[in-house]
């Protein structure tokens, strides 16, 4: 009986003490990230893809070999024009992207993160700007079917 009182009368405490201390643990509320107010929501640039920025035929999804998934899409030219636009205004930044009710934060890379075999970077946006594709990878089943609707405007 001695033993219960202490454990209530220690978590009492603690529970009073975390009360008194609610506004250091607002990180752990999951609306303080996605509020409009938040800090972190205007620091962060953020790149919006709409359906009308995808090609829809082009969505598909794929198994990967660690049994995630990938969504991947080819970009309409106007889709292209400001995905490019976004990635070159924010180079080695981190970012939101943001596809229906998905969001993925992430750094977009450097100019001279090249595939093997690109010269430049100007000869990678000649080349890209003609498949115009991306893709989201490593997401669960239902993140990709997620990803899908706001990709498909569903």
């Amino acid at each position: 009986m001695k033993k219960s009182i202490t454990l209530m009368v220690v978590v009492s405490a603690l529970c009073s003490a975390v009360a008194q201390e609610q506004t250091n643990f607002d990180f752990l509320n999951p609306e303080f990230f996605d509020s409009p107010s938040s800090p972190q929501t205007k620091a962060i640039p953020t790149f919006v893809i709409l359906p009308v920025d995808v090609v829809q035929d082009s969505v598909m999804r794929i198994w990967s070999s660690d049994h995630r998934m990938a969504v991947r899409w080819v970009y309409t030219e106007a889709g292209a024009k400001k995905a490019l636009a976004f990635w070159e205004a924010h180079r080695e930044q981190t970012v939101r992207t943001v596809v229906g009710d998905c969001q993925f934060i992430g750094q977009v890379a450097p100019a001279s993160a090249l595939p093997p075999g690109v010269a430049s970077y100007s000869e990678w946006k000649e080349g890209w700007l003609k498949h115009r594709t991306d893709k989201i990878f490593g997401v669960s089943e239902d993140d990709a079917k997620t990803i899908i609707a706001g990709l498909k405007g569903q």
